[in-house]
């Protein structure tokens, strides 16, 4: 973000060159001190327990020191001048010498790892992989999946093999998904969960003989030869990288104090998963003469929970009120209120996993395929 904005502030000044040197050195002193006194209202908002009030007044008496020392005193200009070449040198390590280098740059290299396989009689594969859903939510006094709320899922037990005890084998999804695709327990838990960390999953073992329709929420264990194009709300590509960037500095400058708190971590949210949900049924065809697997990871039924079981959304926080970060509830009122609307955004969640199963029926291949769903 920093870069950026240093790009955008040399633009300017270059522009306003051509009205003459003076009039760019009254611009490039704006600059500067504008962008000190935004150093200066971040540093305040976070050491401080000032208000909105005291906070701008110290930004604009930083915007003035950054302007006065600038203009009186040759040193702080050399310094400055000395600085300018951090930025640069930064975002250089961060792009070529980091763990994001293998995202921005694309190198999966995990084809080549991974030895596919021969499938002698290769059927339509549909898998879906659903987050934050844990199986006690689907059940009734039987310990069945209850039909009256779930019709779809038990629809679709109905016809397949349920596996009662299987379960993840990691809190959180960047290692759950991953320990899911590859068949492996999790080793590493700053691996970011991409083909470059783990090359040998489903999508290379059968690449050589599926079209693959790839939809990843988190992860991108499909690598660019594999799967060219990123479905759904994982790809991490250079755009997403300057969009968080932008976030990230939007957040620097706010006078919130609690928005000014910056945690870097994979996002696990899709607030619009529903419509993640559609666009992938839209995307469902026919195998044809190669088999096809269809495959889905969506962050539904995960938080935020504001969906009715039609899909009708109302107001509701991001995080559920009264759970805090270790995910405890603050007592049982506020957790029987979240297990509720818990239980309002999977019967939505079901209905979605209906209009996976109809789109199969119509395209006649369900009763072909094999299809998995967990969580």
């Amino acid at each position: 973000a920093k870069d950026a904005e240093n790009g955008i502030m040399v633009i300017v000044e270059s522009l306003f060159s051509i009205l003459g040197r003076s009039v760019r050195r009254v611009v490039h002193v704006i600059l500067l001190a504008g962008a000190g006194g935004m150093v200066v209202l971040g540093t305040l908002r976070d050491r401080t327990g000032w208000g909105p009030t005291l906070l701008v007044l110290g930004a604009v008496a930083g915007v003035v020191l950054v302007a006065v020392s600038v203009v009186r005193w040759p040193a702080v200009r050399l310094w400055l001048r000395y600085l300018a070449a951090f930025p640069v040198l930064l975002g250089l390590g961060f792009l070529f010498a980091s763990p994001v280098t293998d995202i921005v740059l694309g190198r999966d290299g995990a084809a080549a790892a991974a030895d596919s396989v021969a499938v002698g009689r290769p059927a339509p594969v549909v898998m879906i992989v659903l987050d934050e859903l844990p199986s006690v939510s689907l059940l009734d006094e039987e310990n069945d999946i209850n039909a009256a709320q779930f019709p779809n899922l038990a629809r679709l037990a109905g016809d397949a093999t349920w596996f009662r005890n299987e379960s993840s084998v990691a809190p959180s999804t960047p290692e759950a998904v991953p320990a899911i695709l590859t068949g492996t327990y999790p080793t590493d838990p700053d691996a970011l969960p991409d083909a470059s960390e783990y090359p040998d999953n489903l999508f290379t073992l059968l690449g050589a003989t599926y079209r693959e329709n790839v939809w990843e929420g988190v992860t991108q264990l499909c690598p660019t030869d594999v799967c060219p194009e990123r479905n759904g709300e994982g790809s991490g590509t250079l755009e997403g990288l300057l969009d968080d960037a932008a976030d990230v500095w939007q957040r620097h400058v706010s006078l919130d104090r609690e928005a000014g708190q910056v945690t870097f971590q994979v996002r696990q949210s899709n607030p619009n998963a529903p419509l993640t949900i559609q666009d992938f049924v839209d995307s469902m065809a026919p195998s044809g003469d190669v088999p096809r697997l269809d495959f889905l990871h969506v962050l539904y039924p995960h938080q935020p929970w504001f969906h009715t079981p039609t899909g009708a959304v109302y107001d509701a926080p991001f995080v559920a009120e009264g759970l805090d970060s270790s995910y405890r509830w603050k007592d049982q009122a506020v957790a029987d209120a979240g297990r509720q609307r818990h239980l309002l955004q999977l019967q939505h969640a079901d209905a979605m996993v209906g209009r996976i199963l109809d789109r199969m029926e119509e395209l006649g291949t369900y009763d072909e395929s094999l299809v998995v769903l967990t969580a």
